[in-house]
């Protein structure tokens, strides 16, 4: 099932492999939600996007441990970082981008 301990960033990705390695089959159910990413919202402010963006690159590392997968974490982290400094013209979120070490962030 769905694992509560796993931040919301990848979650649905984690719970993906799960279900991966336990069936070979799956059902498909007739619905419809709403979804809202964070990342789109223009009227963000900086303090809340930037707490935000501290989170998402935590989770990158943590999916990557969890899974045990060879990824480069940049791949993911420095395009997000690239358009939120851009937007809000704030370097912090190329720093947590380029962070290799996640111990004291």
């Amino acid at each position: 099932g769905y694992n509560e301990s796993f931040p919301l960033d990848f979650s649905d990705i984690v719970f993906i492999d799960r279900l991966r390695s336990n069936s070979s089959t799956f059902t498909i159910v007739d619905m419809s939600c709403s979804h809202h990413l964070f990342f789109t919202d223009a009227n963000a402010q900086p303090d809340s996007m930037l707490k935000r963006f501290r989170l998402y690159c935590r989770s990158v590392r943590l999916y990557m441990r969890y899974t045990n997968r060879f990824m480069i974490a940049e791949v993911l982290t420095i395009p997000l970082g690239l358009k939120l400094f851009f937007r809000y013209h704030n370097t912090e979120f190329l720093k947590l981008a380029l962070k290799r070490s996640w111990n004291d962030v």
